[in-house]
């Protein structure tokens, strides 16, 4: 996924993250953020990462995850922005909890490797509502392996697997499964 002229990676106006923000609106309960409210933090964090870095621009999504990352871009941070301010990565993603938009962003800053902006690899649900909205938009295992390597869920949604007992009292966990039975009939 490397070549001499650098590393292949992904990113967008946050358009894969959300495309189908409207269908999502209908499977979101009443204990759980919209995503509009996702949507604002993510442009608010986005904001935030421009400003450290001094970039005028577009909000990018830095993701999904899995992702292909240069060490020269690490390097470049680590010797360019964070060691002479005396800051290490630990510190700095403790400040801005993204690891994605730190590496993002000092690829745009630094120009540490050639760009090559690739499709993502991984169809990622970061939402249970995403999920249910591509499915219900006409998404289908076919259509999953015809444009991507695979998928990438949360793996709390299957907190049935859990070993041991369950952590979260019965009244949140009620409302998680009636809006998930309710799915199926959508």
């Amino acid at each position: 996924m490397e070549n001499d002229d650098g590393a292949y990676t992904w990113f967008d106006g946050f358009k894969s993250y959300w495309a189908h923000e409207e269908l999502g609106e209908k499977y979101i309960g009443a204990f759980v953020c919209s995503p509009r409210q996702f949507q604002a933090r993510d442009v608010a964090g986005s904001k935030r990462m421009k400003d450290r870095f001094g970039r005028i621009g577009p909000d990018y999504d830095f993701g999904p995850t899995p992702v292909i990352w240069s060490r020269k871009v690490w390097q470049d941070l680590d010797n360019q922005m964070l060691a002479p301010n005396g800051m290490t990565l630990w510190e700095a993603i403790e400040q801005e909890p993204s690891e994605l938009r730190w590496y993002g962003e000092s690829l745009l800053k630094f120009a540490s490797i050639t760009l090559h902006p690739i499709e993502p690899l991984f169809r990622c649900y970061h939402y249970d509502w995403q999920w249910h909205a591509l499915k219900a938009a006409g998404e289908t295992h076919e259509t999953l392996a015809r444009n991507f390597l695979g998928a990438v869920y949360q793996s709390n949604w299957h907190f049935e697997l859990d070993a041991g007992t369950k952590t979260r009292p019965l009244p949140s966990r009620i409302p998680r499964r009636v809006k998930r039975w309710l799915a199926r009939f959508s």
